[in-house]
């Protein structure tokens, strides 16, 4: 006879394989759009292309972490996984951070100009800026979201600001499908579908609890 216990580690195996999986999926539709990855480093590319190549790969993983971050969150604190919602937090950031620096540095390296101007938002200066403009919003909110989080407990007006949480998701997701050359691919749109599906299923969850 099979007991709960084995049955809650049966079910937990199951949903860190599945993580494991989706994990992977960023990494292999970066590998297939950028092609023979070693070519950038024996040939003679565009100063700074090898920099933007590993900007979009950072690019797919934020996203990824932002995504997965939201349906932890909205697993609740009795969720197994959400001891790992700070550190994801932090990941996140850091993805973000490496995203932006690379492209900055490729673009720098390439333009002899560093494009700073990148970091203040703005929609009058035509699709690619408005598109950019999305993707410096939410790394924004996420930096204050997250402070919200770690702050939360000692300042109550904190946890309102981090409920707020899925409007970075979503601004991230604009940013990603405006300008990334691999959102626009069958496998990453259905990634994507997957992500967002699991998310409104965790949120549909928690509505129905409170």
């Amino acid at each position: 006879m099979i007991s709960i216990s084995s049955l809650k580690q049966h079910n937990t195996f199951n949903e860190k394989l599945i993580i494991s999986g989706l994990s992977c999926i960023p990494f292999m539709v970066w590998l297939i759009s950028t092609g023979d990855i070693f070519s950038y480093f024996f040939l003679k590319v565009p100063a700074g292309q090898i920099l933007y190549i590993f900007s979009k790969l950072a690019g797919l993983y934020a996203y990824y972490f932002m995504a997965l971050q939201l349906i932890i969150g909205f697993q609740g604190r009795k969720s197994q996984y959400f001891s790992y919602h700070p550190a994801l937090g932090i990941l996140t950031t850091l993805t973000i951070v490496a995203h932006l620096g690379l492209f900055i540095t490729g673009a720098s390296l390439k333009t002899k100009h560093v494009p700073i101007e990148i970091l203040w938002p703005t929609f009058s200066n035509g699709y690619y800026k408005s598109s950019i403009s999305y993707g410096v919003i939410a790394a924004y909110f996420l930096l204050l979201i997250i402070t919200a989080g770690f702050l939360q407990k000692k300042i109550p007006v904190f946890k309102i600001i981090h409920r707020f949480a899925p409007i970075v998701v979503l601004l991230g997701w604009i940013h990603s499908f405006n300008i990334g050359t691999e959102t626009r691919s069958i496998p990453t749109m259905t990634f994507y579908i997957v992500l967002f599906c699991i998310a409104l299923y965790m949120f549909i969850k928690k509505l129905l609890r409170a």
